[in-house]
């Protein structure tokens, strides 16, 4: 760290952006682990990091599998080296079922001391934001299968790492209103009380939503495939996603025959998901 020392001087700098490298499985290793090691590397810095009215500006970059432990491990560096700064959380999404990006923000960058917010970032650049206090213990899991004409939703994961289930809520303008049926890492889901509309802020933070036609009981394989393409075709749906958890290479034989059966139907878009009770696939009807 004399480098720092050497090279700056009696300069100050008003932002620090640090992404220091992580083994591969963050969950099973601790954060003295990180290189370089981030408390010595934060306060080799602390010299030279110019104050705002909020406290010094650091972002920190780090494994988005880290776990709440360490999450508040490292918090407590940042707070411990920089004691009144503002700390914010940030988690961000491409939409593609988890989290890619997660940060801890200071100072200037953090919208107000112990907020968290998620962003949804879209491919032409454009973003979508949630924010507010954290609030995972207000939201209670339910784990029951949503009923023949419900709206089930499939949440993009980062509201539920980021407990921002009740300003999900807000966004759609339903608090209160909203069943959180199934807990998941990739594939959370909720109960809406009604359709999400175009340009409501939630359903940036909603990788589909639809209206469930049927209860399949059993599990997904080759077996089931018939069977399911004529509910389709009852329901009027000329493709299917399959949004279950499965084998790759058993979900890819599943599309090929599910989408060679299909192909000369003419309907509307649906999607396949395991059901919260886990002995049944949910079919729905995918609200556009």
């Amino acid at each position: 760290m004399s480098l720092v020392r050497e090279n700056m001087g009696e300069m100050k700098v008003s932002m620090l952006h640090v992404d220091p490298a992580r083994p591969m499985d963050a969950q099973n290793h601790s954060i003295s682990e990180m290189e370089p090691p981030l408390r010595p590397l934060l306060e080799a810095w602390s010299d030279y990091l110019e104050g705002g009215e909020f406290g010094v500006s650091i972002l920190l970059d780090l494994s988005p599998r880290l776990a709440l432990k360490q999450r508040m491990e490292v918090e407590s560096i940042v707070r411990d080296l920089f004691p009144d700064v503002n700390v914010m959380w940030e988690w961000l999404s491409r939409g593609g079922g988890r989290v890619d990006r997660l940060t801890i923000q200071t100072g200037g960058l953090a919208q107000e001391n112990g907020e968290v917010r998620c962003v949804r970032l879209h491919r032409d650049g454009s973003f979508d934001v949630l924010s507010g206090k954290p609030d995972a213990n207000d939201v209670e899991w339910l784990c029951i299968d949503p009923d023949v004409g419900e709206i089930l939703a499939l949440i993009d994961p980062v509201v539920v790492q980021s407990g921002l289930q009740v300003a999900y809520e807000m966004g759609a303008d339903q608090e209160g209103e909203v069943r959180w049926v199934h807990e998941s890492e990739r594939r959370p889901m909720a109960v809406l009380n009604e359709e999400l509309g175009v340009h409501c802020t939630s359903r940036a933070f909603t990788s589909v939503h639809g209206r469930v036609q049927e209860l399949i009981k059993g599990s997904l394989d080759l077996m089931i495939v018939d069977s399911l393409a004529s509910s389709a075709m009852r329901y009027g749906l000329s493709k299917v996603q399959i949004r279950c958890a499965c084998d790759p290479e058993l979900h890819t034989k599943i599309v090929t025959r599910l989408d060679s059966i299909l192909g000369g139907t003419e309907g509307e878009r649906g999607f396949l998901v395991d059901a919260p009770s886990g002995d049944s696939l949910i079919l729905c009807k995918k609200i556009p």
